[in-house]
């Protein structure tokens, strides 16, 4: 019954419409130390070439809006994750540039659906449902 609540949930996702631009959003990337700072200028540059189509897929995808419009992002070097809204990112130094782009995509995504009303009753199996959304917005922005 989660299963079949999770897969309604993706679909309405991605039915429901809207879009944020990432020229409204100000992400603040920050080497947790120094040995990081080469990553963290790769997370720059992805995000400086790829954000507004990242930021514009999401929207569509999961059919809101993040209420955060500065977004600080520590690279360092353990398990990447979202933060929660308002929180910083923690992103994985070490990943190669394609596992980054995936990486940076799918903790956002992790923010987004953070503001679907009600969709933490059925938190985990918010991966189920992060899968469906991300296999159309990664196919859409790289390939599949």
């Amino acid at each position: 019954m989660m299963r079949l609540f999770a897969i309604f949930v993706a679909l309405f996702c991605l039915l429901y419409s809207c879009s944020a631009r990432s020229k409204q959003m100000e992400f603040e990337f920050v080497a947790s130390a120094p040995e990081f700072e080469a990553a963290t200028s790769e997370y720059r540059s992805i995000w400086a070439s790829q954000g507004d189509r990242i930021v514009e897929a999401l929207g569509r995808y999961s059919g809101v809006q993040i209420p955060d419009r500065r977004v600080r992002i520590i690279v360092f070097e353990g398990t990447s994750n979202s933060g929660r809204s308002g929180g910083p990112l923690r992103l994985r130094a070490s990943y190669f540039e394609p596992v980054k782009r995936a990486t940076l995509s799918h903790e956002l995504l992790h923010r987004y659906l953070d503001e679907v009303p009600d969709l933490g009753v059925c938190y985990p199996e918010i991966h189920d449902i992060m899968a469906v959304i991300l296999f159309e917005l990664w196919s859409e922005l790289w390939g599949a």
